[in-house]
């Protein structure tokens, strides 16, 4: 806890990323630090290919980019919709219970004779 503590206090932007990175449920902060990485390598990738640089290793870096930014972005959306619907079923469980708990306004009516 105290090492966790000295890099908080040191304030450098790797320590920080550092202990982002470290801390449990910090996995969507890097969501657009990683989409912003790879946008950038696309435009390095479009720049060498436009001053000529262009091989058949860049075509291949480039869908292989694509690749991992729309698969990571793919599953950011279901890993979302998951949860959202998993929420949804516990608030209509958690409404089943609570109703159950109450007691009926019925009223009982017993036949006389």
């Amino acid at each position: 806890k105290t090492e966790k503590m000295a890099i908080e206090r040191d304030g450098t932007i790797v320590n920080t990323l550092l202990v982002a990175l470290l801390e449990p449920n910090t996995g969507h902060l890097l969501l657009p630090f990683i989409n912003y990485t790879l946008v950038a390598l696309l435009v390095v990738i479009l720049v060498a290919t436009l001053y000529g640089y262009g091989s058949i290793h860049l075509v291949v870096l480039t869908f292989l980019a694509l690749g991992l930014m729309t698969s990571i972005n793919w599953f950011v959306t279901e890993l979302a919709k998951v949860t959202a619907e998993a929420n949804r079923n516990d608030n209509k469980d958690n409404g089943q219970i609570a109703s159950a708990s109450q007691p009926s306004n019925t009223i009982s009516q017993k036949k006389v004779d």
